[in-house]
């Protein structure tokens, strides 16, 4: 096959969730799983998670259409996100699945359509608790609002229920954050009358060594946060009686994806070594932005190749910036590089900026 291409590991996919599943409801029984469409939208991953009776997590129409057409019903819909849908939002409700509104606007529109038609709704709210945390996030609803206190009266609101808070708090990754996170989401669950408690995502993936040590805090595994998560909610609700929700993509899917890539140049330039390669940033996902992942070679082609040393790996969009990582050892032209671990945020975030998108290999 033609680089560049991902290489996906299904099997290793659907361990990785019934792991987790298996690891959390030990402790605490009432707990389902939603797995994030954003993070990965690879359809076989998406079945995966559908045979495993996960729900489906999106934040668009289009990814809204995408779990329809990968077989997940109304009621196995998480539909969380910014962008107005409501007939959509509607329909998932009206079957019993889970709509986690964002705005004030939308919040408004279904108390106007449930008013109007005497119709009994059941709603979830994105909570905005992120100053608790001390982080800043410009998402969900305040929870010493006035809107908050207006949802917390059920009176105002009588044909209006709220079954279900949400959270989702960028970069609060340690296991003393979702601690906290879960401590906040329980008062706030027992405020609104919820009896569901999604605590979002955000966790870390399964990442190698040298991907953990770019981390400036510890990175837990995937068996400490399921037994963080499920003993907190045990300690606030011993008899189980809220159902918990976490929406993982990064936790499952990071060391599901790889991606080859062909060598096509390598040049000095100031005394810095550069290796081009025929894929870019994009494809690799988000992961380049900030990190250095994890690249190796993968097939020795070239008959002339030559040891470098922190050489610079860019990708073949003509821009300066187009940096992928970094990468010591013998390489030639011709020769094939794999990057590791890159299954959050790559596959669904590509584009066909200057190339092509890049393709999955097929198993």
């Amino acid at each position: 096959m033609n680089t560049p291409y991902y290489i996906p590991y299904v099997e290793k996919f659907r361990s990785n969730i019934e792991k987790f599943v298996k690891e959390v409801r030990s402790i605490y029984p009432n707990y389902m799983y939603g797995y994030s469409f954003k993070t990965n939208s690879y359809k076989p991953f998406c079945i995966q998670a559908k045979q495993l009776s996960c729900l489906a997590e999106i934040v668009s129409p289009y990814e809204y259409n995408l779990a329809k057409d990968y077989g997940f019903k109304d009621q196995d819909i998480i539909y969380n996100g910014v962008i107005p849908d409501f007939r959509n939002k509607l329909d998932v409700v009206k079957a019993g699945g889970i709509v986690n509104l964002e705005s004030e606007q939308e919040i408004y529109e279904f108390i106007e359509y449930s008013n109007c038609n005497k119709q009994k709704v059941k709603i979830g709210i994105r909570l905005n608790i992120g100053k608790y945390l001390d982080k800043e996030s410009r998402f969900g609803i305040d929870i010493n609002s006035q809107l908050y206190k207006f949802l917390c009266k059920s009176y105002t609101h009588q044909y209006l229920s709220i079954k279900c808070i949400h959270c989702h708090i960028h970069g609060a990754r340690s296991l003393e954050m979702f601690e906290k996170r879960i401590d906040i989401m329980a008062k706030c669950a027992n405020e609104l009358d919820a009896s569901i408690i999604d605590i979002g995502g955000n966790m870390y993936g399964n990442i190698d060594n040298s991907l953990k040590k770019q981390y400036k805090e510890y990175v837990p595994t995937m068996n400490e946060y399921a037994h963080c998560i499920g003993q907190r909610m045990k300690d606030h609700f011993p008899n189980y009686e809220k159902m918990l929700i976490n929406e993982g993509g990064t936790l499952i899917v990071s060391d599901c994806m790889d991606l080859v890539t062909k060598v096509l140049n390598i040049k000095n330039v100031n005394g810095k070594t550069f290796i081009v390669v025929d894929t870019k940033p994009m494809d690799v996902g988000f992961v380049c932005g900030n990190k250095n992942p994890t690249i190796e070679v993968e097939k020795h082609i070239s008959k002339t190749s030559s040891h470098v040393e922190k050489a610079i790996v860019e990708g073949c969009a003509c821009m300066e910036d187009n940096i992928i990582g970094m990468f010591s050892g013998n390489v030639g032209i011709d020769d094939c590089l794999v990057v590791r671990n890159i299954g959050a945020y790559s596959f669904s975030v590509r584009n066909s900026f200057i190339t092509e998108p890049c393709k999955v290999k097929l198993q």
